[in-house]
C-alpha cells in the first residue's frame, strides 16, 4: 500500500501540470482560430463596402 501511495503522489503533480499545459494550448488555438475568423470578417465586411 505504500508503494501505492507513493505512485499516486509522484504521479498527481505531473497529471496536473500536463493537464494544464494541453489547456493552455487549446487556449491558445481557440485564440488564433478567434483572430483569423474576426480577420475573415473584417476583410468580408471590407469587401461588401467597397
Amino acid at each position: 500500500m505504500i508503494g501505492y501511495r507513493n505512485v499516486l503522489v509522484h504521479t498527481r503533480p505531473f497529471r496536473v501540470w500536463n493537464f494544464s499545459i494541453e489547456f493552455l494550448r487549446s487556449i491558445r488555438r481557440l485564440r488564433v482560430a478567434y483572430r483569423n475568423l474576426l480577420m475573415n470578417l473584417l476583410c468580408e465586411s471590407k469587401n461588401l463596402l467597397s
